[in-house]
């Protein structure tokens, strides 16, 4: 309480949005929690989300994080999956493979 008085005595009100929403950030961190949304063509099935699951805990670089997975759905990447974290974005989709397939062949073209 003492926190929001000093806010509303500064005028800073208007901060405690941002100010949440850092902490919940922080918080995450310091508890190797991390928000992954995994983007799919068709939706998985429970057994295909235990195994991205699985493979996002087998990278070593993951030791010891907790994730929270959120799964999507969008047709135009026409299968494989993309992943976004906060700070990366991999795509691992067949539309990706097939835009680079297709730079790669006019290449040639040309």
């Amino acid at each position: 309480m003492k926190f929001l008085e000093i806010l509303a005595e500064n005028k800073r009100l208007s901060f405690v949005g941002a100010i949440a929403e850092r902490y919940q950030k922080l918080y995450q961190l310091l508890n190797k929690e991390e928000k992954i949304t995994i983007i799919s063509a068709e939706t998985l099935n429970a057994s295909e989300q235990d195994e991205v699951l699985a493979a996002l805990k087998a990278n070593p670089n993951n030791e010891g994080k907790e994730f929270k997975l959120e799964f999507e759905i969008d047709s135009t990447i026409k299968g494989g999956l993309q992943m976004y974290t906060e700070t990366e974005f991999m795509d691992m989709s067949l539309q990706s493979r097939l835009e680079k397939l297709k730079v790669e062949v006019e290449k040639f073209v040309e």
